[in-house]
């Protein structure tokens, strides 16, 4: 059996699958890694794309049809509820692995990290790809740090293909997404943090993002704002949950940095059509949820955030 389970979510990526499997193909040493691609309500030839795949590299690609409508947290929920090697990474299905990806991940987990963060390269169509900015040297990290450094959203990012987990660390979680549900890769890479006591920290780029026209990196969606907001809100009430003071400490001290990303949201959201006197609420009601620990149980984003807590 391979060691690590690369875990694809797909719909509609037929075209872009071809090159994630060749970079997938020609990694660095010897076959260590399975490729499950997770498909959901898909419209194109991704299942039959894949199905291909699999029969060729019967022992590396496996596909898994998913029957209920799933956005990617729930895909990927999936596939790693239906696969056996005993590490878990993730990639999207219009990305491309870096030729050391594997051998990163696999290197690390085997020295007794039981998570791995990495940084990525970033490709956006028409410009020469960079690497992430703001990385720190390479180290090991406690829990606590891994989470400040998470929250803090600078030298690691919430971006789940740039990480690596052993298996018992992300075998069950607190929240679900569900479909068009986004901004859910944060609080998963947390909850997983959180169960660990050492994450490998590695500075150099394992992970090619595609950055593409029509993508919602580049989106301007009128909910954009909303949902952002509901996966901060959400987090924070598994935070509590938890009852742990010090991830909740770590939480509540990183508002400033959650204010700059939803500012940045609102931005956008504004630019499609969000009225701006719901923007400012959209701010106000992060203040004081999180700032001030201020809940009210009739909002609505608070109740839309709750509902994504798993009895």
């Amino acid at each position: 059996m391979n060691k690590l389970a690369i875990i694809c979510p797909a719909r509609n990526t037929a075209l872009t699958i071809p090159s994630l499997v060749d970079s997938f193909l020609h990694q660095d040493g010897p076959a260590q890694a399975s490729l499950h691609f997770v498909i959901s309500g898909s419209d194109d030839p991704t299942v039959e794309t894949v199905r291909g795949f699999a029969a060729k590299y019967p022992e590396q690609i496996f596909l898994h049809i998913v029957e209920e409508q799933e956005g990617p947290d729930g895909l990927r929920k999936y596939g790693i509820a239906h696969s056996e090697e005993p590490y878990i990474s993730f990639t999207d299905a219009d990305d491309t692995l870096n030729h050391d990806f594997v051998k990163t991940y696999v290197d690390a987990l085997d020295a007794g990290a039981d998570a791995v963060d990495c940084s990525c390269y970033i490709d956006a169509e028409g410009k020469k790809p960079k690497k992430h900015a703001f990385r720190r040297s390479d180290r090991i990290l406690t829990r606590d740090q891994a989470l400040k450094w998470l929250v803090g959203d600078t030298f690691i990012r919430g971006f789940l293909p740039c990480k690596a987990f052993k298996r018992e660390v992300v075998q069950s979680f607190g929240l679900h997404f569900g479909p068009g549900k986004i901004f859910e890769d944060a609080p998963m890479v947390f909850e997983a943090f959180h169960r660990c006591e050492k994450v490998a920290y590695f500075n150099r780029p394992v992970y090619h993002y595609y950055v593409r026209k029509g993508s919602f990196v580049r989106s301007r969606g009128i909910v954009r704002a909303e949902q952002h907001l509901r996966s901060f809100l959400a987090l924070g009430f598994l935070i509590e949950r938890m009852n742990d003071p010090v991830a909740m400490e770590i939480y509540r001290k990183s508002y400033l940095r959650m204010w700059w990303s939803l500012w940045y949201d609102v931005k956008m959201s504004v630019k499609s059509g969000l009225p701006r006197k719901e923007g400012r609420r959209i701010k106000k009601t992060l203040k004081l949820v999180v700032k001030k620990g201020i809940v009210n149980p009739e909002d609505a984003d608070v109740i839309a955030a709750k509902s994504l807590l798993l009895d």
